[in-house]
């Protein structure tokens, strides 16, 4: 449903961290229910964009807090659990193959696009991007149950056996966190370098008011270079 029409949210309610998603989904609630009160039998399109999993990443906190040491074993283990599950489950072919973290040649793109692999991480800079991942996979299932209270709603309201649902997402996760992982991309892209010290001084406020390699998989490189 394309409609320009418009749902009052509290501002205290606006106020709280990642309130955003769920607000969301009522406004969509809504619209859907105002548009089949006042014309019943005329089909509706939604597009529903909650800005998973685009940065800054947010979450409630005990989304984050589900992940807790999930990543512990780094991106690289990340991806090699990940890839078997998606080929299991008929997402990718069975010959699908574990690309390299750094497919481009060298010389052939900029430090900025390189992924440090695990094993030369320190154990600071492991405990900032395992924290990074758990806020990532935190967004990403808070935003999924958004989109399930949506389909929900249709269930409960007799509509979701006559709608059809495509959920699609863009070309993956982005690379401007840099190699050092960042809590502001605006530094990335006026050049600004991220230092693992001034991060980690952001650890327990990651998430609230990148670790991206192994939600990239099985693509090559980033969301901004990937190419069909």
């Amino acid at each position: 449903m394309s409609s320009s029409a418009s749902m009052t949210i509290p501002v205290a309610q606006l106020g709280r961290p990642m309130a955003a998603g769920s607000i969301c989904r009522r406004c969509n609630g809504s619209r859907i229910r105002d548009a089949k009160q006042s014309e019943p039998n005329k089909p509706w399109y939604l597009w529903f964009c909650p800005g998973a999993n685009h940065a800054p990443h947010h979450a409630p906190q005990e989304y984050i807090d589900r992940y807790k040491g999930k990543f512990d074993d780094g991106y690289e283990a990340c991806r090699e659990w990940v890839l078997p599950r998606m080929i299991q489950k008929g997402i990718l072919l069975k010959e699908s193959p574990l690309t390299p973290i750094n497919p481009m040649r060298e010389g052939t793109y900029t430090p900025a696009d390189a992924v440090r692999p695990w094993n030369s991480l320190s154990a600071e800079e492991k405990r900032l991007f395992s924290r990074m991942a758990e806020v990532y996979a935190g967004f990403s299932e808070y935003t999924d149950a958004q989109v399930g209270r949506i389909i929900d709603y249709l269930e409960e309201s007799g509509q979701l056996d006559n709608t059809l649902i495509l959920y699609c997402a863009d070309n993956g996760a982005s690379g401007a966190g840099s190699p050092n992982g960042s809590v502001n991309e605006g530094k990335f892209f006026n050049g600004y370098p991220d230092e693992i010290k001034e991060n980690l001084k952001l650890l327990d406020k990651l998430g609230g008011p990148d670790n991206l390699l192994a939600h990239l998989i099985p693509a090559e490189r980033f969301e901004a270079s990937i190419t069909t």
